[in-house]
């Protein structure tokens, strides 16, 4: 510690002078003329200048003093100076240490927080985009900038990533081979059960001929004919919605008023489906099957939603595009979201496979669908003027042709006409599998 004593008062070198020069004149007084001479005079002039010098040596011990208090005193002070700026150098490092601590902090949480964003941003993309793509068979998006998996010590998490897209691929492959085989299963046996379904019509044909004298008998055939001719269109439906392609083909091209009875003939209300107008235009042999199959899955819809008594209207009319149907039901329409689902379906947008059917499945838009992909078809919903559901079926004007004479083509009858008397079948068609269900196989509906 520093002393705090009070330091005296040091006498310099001037102010020995007086007490020096009283001790000279004590000495020299006696001395001089004029002074005393005597004994008395002697003796005080001696012990005044004895005073004097005495006086003189005190001054000086003092100011050796003083100069060694003052001496000590800037020691202390230097010492403790010295001491003072230890420990403000001291107090600078540590507050600069914890400033440097504090900024790693800082950084560190900084840092943390960013690999937090990026794991998310990860995660994300990978949920979102990747294995999205990765389920759907499609080029799997790369990484997204700044991702954790493409930086140093990020090859675990990449890896880790990527086993999971190679195992979601393995998955889908796995998945599509069931799929692939459940749909080739069921292809054959629904072509089975068209196959079938034609033989039957084919031997209620010759059955109503053979015993045409007999009203029941003939009525019976009709009767058995028309559920032929349903079990073919749901066996042809389950085929196509299993991804093949209508078995049958048809060799001339058929008026459009008759394509569409033909459709009727292929659904369970035939009795209720009316048409207006016949344009002189025909679709062509090509997509002949493909429109009638499309035309009764509509119909079939039409007159299942509609109420029992109330018809179901098809309008045919030419258009500068093509050919176009439009189905009229009075039922209540569909409300969201299914509408914008059937839309999706029939716009090709979204594709619905056999597996995402349900267990009671309704293939009616799916296969529409699928028929609208393969040829071009445009099929569009909307309100319909009687409150129900408008679809509206677009045939390209490449595959419409110039109509034949009424009749030419041997389409069934107008579903609300008399049912003549049958012909004989024709030959069945080579083209076809086990032959369509063409308008000179079956009997009229």
């Amino acid at each position: 510690m520093m002393n705090t004593t009070p330091l005296p008062s040091a006498p310099g070198p001037a102010a020995l002078l007086p007490a020096a020069g009283a001790a000279v004149l004590a000495v020299a007084a006696p001395l001089l003329p004029g002074g005393g001479t005597g004994p008395l005079h002697r003796g005080l002039a001696v012990l005044l200048a004895v005073a004097a010098l005495a006086a003189a040596a005190a001054a000086w011990r003092l100011h050796a003093r003083c100069r060694a208090a003052c001496a000590a005193a800037a020691r202390d002070a230097a010492a403790h100076a010295a001491e003072l700026r230890g420990r403000d150098d001291e107090l600078r490092r540590r507050d600069r240490a914890e400033t440097d601590r504090e900024r790693a902090r800082h950084a560190q949480v900084a840092g943390v927080a960013a690999q937090r964003d990026a794991l998310a941003a990860m995660a994300d993309h990978l949920l979102t985009a990747q294995l999205p793509a990765a389920l759907r068979g499609e080029p799997v998006p790369p990484p997204l900038a700044g991702d954790p998996g493409a930086g140093s010590g990020g090859a675990a998490l990449a890896a880790a990533r990527d086993a999971a897209l190679e195992a979601v691929a393995e998955l889908r492959a796995e998945a599509r081979g069931r799929l692939e085989s459940q749909q080739l299963a069921t292809v054959a046996l629904a072509r089975r059960v068209q196959s079938a379904m034609h033989r039957v019509q084919a031997e209620a044909a010759v059955t109503a001929e053979r015993h045409s004298d007999h009203a029941d008998v003939y009525l019976a055939c009709q009767a058995i004919d028309h559920l032929a001719a349903q079990s073919a269109r749901l066996a042809q439906g389950l085929a196509v919605a299993a991804g093949t392609w209508e078995g049958q083909q048809w060799d001339t091209p058929m008026r459009l008023a008759e394509v569409v009875q033909s459709a009727a003939a292929r659904i369970e209300d035939f009795q209720r489906v009316r048409i207006e107008g016949d344009p002189d235009l025909a679709v062509g042999p090509v997509v002949l099957e493909a429109v009638i199959h499309v035309l009764a899955e509509l119909l079939a819809n039409a007159t299942e939603s509609s109420p029992t008594a109330a018809p179901v209207t098809v309008r045919v009319t030419a258009a500068a595009q093509g050919a176009v149907f439009r189905v009229d039901d009075h039922g209540a329409g569909l409300e969201e979201p299914r509408l914008t689902l059937a839309r999706e379906l029939l716009d090709g947008s979204r594709e619905v496979t056999l597996a995402e059917m349900g267990e009671v499945p309704r293939l009616g838009f799916a296969v529409i669908a699928r028929y609208v992909r393969r040829h071009g078809f445009k099929v569009s919903l909307g309100e319909s003027p009687y409150g129900g559901l408008q679809a509206v079926v677009l045939v390209p004007d490449a595959m419409v042709a110039d109509a034949p004479a009424p009749g030419r083509a041997g389409a069934p009858a107008p579903p609300d006409a008399p049912a003549p008397r049958p012909e004989p079948p024709a030959a069945p068609d080579p083209a076809g599998d086990g032959g369509p269900a063409g308008p000179g196989d079956v009997l009229p509906q």
